[in-house]
């Protein structure tokens, strides 16, 4: 069998399950609306003898459209949804950025914190020692501990 007809046909006019009853309301509205013009029309432009011509007159100006207001449905919802997929996306890239940025804050603190700390410590083991040396030149015991924090 040739290539080109031995692969699987894929309708145009498929739409996605779940965003079924969107795409109805969508078209629904568009046919609505058409419709109503239509008749509005044919009210005020035509004589129809019968409710019946009238009738006729309103589904044959209102039938050509139906085509192209499921083609609408179809771009207004696949629109829809890819805006929402890409919003999503941007978000999603705002929070890790944001995510980041703090990951990368709180670790400056802690190294700043940590640098703090040790410049405390060596301070406090400074001033130790230098109690330490000056009771040992006068001759005195030192029984103080070292710093440890």
């Amino acid at each position: 069998m040739n290539k080109f007809l031995g692969e699987l046909r894929v309708s145009v006019m498929s739409v996605h399950e779940r965003w079924w009853y969107a795409y109805l309301v969508a078209f629904f509205i568009q046919m609505a609306i058409w419709t109503t013009m239509v008749a509005w029309d044919e009210t005020v432009r035509s004589n129809h003898a019968t409710v019946v011509e009238y009738i006729r007159a309103v589904g044959e100006g209102s039938s050509p459209m139906v085509q192209m207001f499921v083609l609408n449905s179809i771009i207004i919802i696949e629109l829809g949804r890819l805006i929402m997929v890409l919003a999503q996306g941007i978000a999603d890239r705002l929070k890790e950025r944001r995510e980041k940025f703090k990951a990368e804050l709180i670790s400056r603190g802690r190294v700043e914190g940590k640098a703090e700390g040790k410049a405390e410590l060596a301070a406090k083991v400074n001033d130790w020692n230098k109690r330490r040396l000056e009771a040992e030149a006068r001759g005195e015991g030192f029984d103080e501990p070292p710093p440890t924090e």
